[in-house]
């Protein structure tokens, strides 16, 4: 069912490229998660991971769950294939022929190291350890580029009072290379940024920093900054600043003609007027294109459904959003499906 159609006009040329928005199949679970993981191997679109709130909101003393089921649609449906051997959410994630590969992650107790790959043999669900990260991510931005997952900011622990500026790749053909390591990031780390490749270069937008309260509680700033690197031997440069903040826009940001979309996002708005979670609106539903070429962004429509900390899979020439957040401590089950015109 044709959801919605939205038009921007796309670098120097002045093409027009449109939008259309459609809805497939929902994910088989009656609340949806935040935070899973998901991506493309063989044709299958495996999700897994995540976390909701399943009985009562978290202002009204509900538990945060996270989840370990292993989700793959095929032939029009989804279907579980199996679960995880822990829970996990936040994680960065990429789909390859050999596998869906999950780096870092948080179960609320700690955040991880590990690293593994999950595919269908016969079947079948068959997890493979890769080698750990140097240090423990969550709530990182992460794209592929040159064939690499890329691993950028997050923090470090779910306490954590300040976030991570380290960038890490692990070649996605050759993971047993372990990880490598590109220039870290300028100025203050940052979590919940999106990344997105374009052009053969690697940008990354927004997300929040973190420094203590009085009482050593971490305090989110949200960010506008955004910076490109053009090949593993530069340095991160800044581009134009995004028009509001960003967190935890859904991501890898995806590539449509000669821009990068950036798909909701967090701009702090609501929380720094000091209101309850319960009065919060829904997520922004604000669609933006960057176009390196102008170093300009234009508006490009909105979103059927605001949602945020959900993945974005380039899949069968269409991009497909993952469930996500629709505000605080609510969840959707739902699949999005955007596609150019």
């Amino acid at each position: 069912m044709l959801m919605s159609t939205s038009s921007f006009v796309a670098g120097c040329s002045g093409a027009v490229i449109k939008l259309a928005f459609d809805q497939a199949p929902a994910l088989p679970d009656p609340v949806g998660f935040a935070g899973m993981g998901a991506g493309v191997t063989n044709e299958v679109l495996l999700a897994t991971g995540g976390a909701n709130f399943p009985e009562r909101k978290p202002w009204e003393g509900g538990a945060k769950v996270y989840n370990k089921a292993v989700y793959a649609f095929e032939k029009g449906d989804w279907r579980v294939i199996g679960e995880l051997s822990g829970k996990i959410a936040y994680a960065a994630c990429a789909g390859s022929r050999e596998g869906l590969v999950l780096a870092g992650g948080t179960d609320d107790k700690e955040n991880f190291r590990t690293a593994f790959r999950v595919s269908i043999t016969g079947g079948r669900l068959v997890r493979e350890e890769l080698p750990a990260l140097p240090t423990p991510v969550a709530f990182s931005a992460h794209a592929v580029w040159q064939g690499r997952l890329v691993v950028i900011g997050g923090t470090d622990s779910p306490s954590a009072t300040s976030a991570l500026d380290s960038v890490h790749w692990l070649d996605l053909a050759d993971p047993g290379r372990g990880w490598g390591r590109l220039p870290s990031l300028p100025g203050r780390g940052r979590m919940l940024s999106v990344a997105g490749v374009l052009g053969g270069k690697l940008y990354v937008f927004g997300g929040c920093a973190l420094e203590p309260d009085a009482a050593g509680k971490p305090v989110r700033s949200y960010r506008k900054e955004a910076f490109v690197l053009d090949g593993e031997q530069g340095e991160w440069k800044p581009v134009r600043e995004l028009p509001e903040p960003l967190v935890a826009t859904v991501g890898p940001a995806p590539a449509v003609g000669d821009a990068l979309l950036l798909l909701g996002g967090d701009t702090g708005f609501f929380y720094n007027n000091g209101r309850s979670p319960a009065e919060h609106p829904g997520q922004p539903r604000t669609i933006y294109a960057y176009r390196p070429a102008e170093d300009a962004y234009a508006a490009a429509g909105e979103l059927p459904l605001g949602i945020v900390t959900a993945p974005a899979v380039q899949w069968q020439g269409k991009v497909w959003l993952v469930c996500g957040e629709t505000g605080p401590g609510k969840r959707t089950n739902t699949v999005t499906v955007i596609e150019r015109k």
